[in-house]
């Protein structure tokens, strides 16, 4: 199909994330019965322990500068028992197996998954008022309490409710709100001998900044035959971003790196 449908320009960029959330609880549903419920921003969860995760990916053709589409990645678990998640999972995943005494036809299943994603590309952006409605009848992380950890400050509130943009709204102790996003950490690329840090850069970073998603930049240093130097500066830039998560606007545990 057409990849230039996913016009990425469109200001519902942020949302592909949880359009995939609402169309994977469509497509459970239809294969399996039972529908799962979200937590935000890219769990799904069904009885109290995590089903799916969710990641997307934006393809950036270099000869352009333009973002061409969004990769969908998701893993389902569909047959695993508890001795296959380990002692350290098991407490807090969940199979289909698990959940319906039995597993699911895998084909029904991965049928299931195309036809909403397909569903999804085809109704991309036109019907973002729908998919907003059924993240929200689904979102079981609202009206619960939430602790954010930002650097060495620990903020305990609760979650009012998902926003037009399907930020998560709260309201801490003290009786302030916020609403939490996402941040995504920009490291330009460079073939090891400079960083190009315009164009695969603060281009981008503009790009993002210009759709409200919050993006910054890093400057990190050339590794200079010390492979180590880039990967420390981009860990200590992630604690600069979760120390001033509050102040962003940013869920420092929704941080990202591209």
């Amino acid at each position: 199909r057409d990849r230039t449908a996913l016009q990425l320009h469109k200001p519902v960029l942020r949302e592909a994330l949880d359009w995939t959330a609402v169309a994977l609880c469509d497509a459970v549903e239809a294969a399996c019965g039972v529908r799962p419920g979200i937590k935000w921003p890219n769990d799904l969860v069904l009885n109290r322990k995590k089903l799916c995760g969710i990641l997307t990916e934006l393809e950036w053709e270099a000869e352009s500068g333009e973002f061409s589409c969004v990769i969908i990645g998701a893993g389902i678990n569909v047959s695993q028992d508890e001795a296959d998640f380990g002692p350290e999972v098991a407490p807090i995943a969940i199979s289909l197996a698990q959940a319906l005494g039995t597993a699911p036809d895998r084909t029904e299943l991965a049928a299931q998954v195309i036809r909403s994603l397909n569903a999804l590309y085809d109704d991309f952006p036109a019907q973002n008022a729908a998919y907003l409605d059924h993240f929200r009848r689904d979102c079981l992380t609202v009206g619960n309490p939430i602790k954010v950890i930002s650097g060495a400050e620990e903020r305990i509130g609760t979650a009012t409710g998902i926003s037009d943009d399907f930020g998560l709204t709260v309201r801490w102790e003290d009786g302030s709100t916020e609403t939490l996003t996402s941040g995504v950490v920009i490291c330009p690329g460079g073939a090891y001998l400079g960083v190009a840090y315009t164009h695969e850069g603060i281009q981008v970073a503009q790009w993002m900044n210009e759709r409200g998603i919050t993006a910054l930049m890093l400057r990190y240093r050339m590794p200079n035959g010390h492979s180590e130097i880039p990967l420390t500066d981009v860990r200590r830039m992630f604690r600069t971003v979760r120390e001033n998560a509050a102040e962003w606007g940013i869920d420092p545990c929704q941080v990202g790196v591209m």
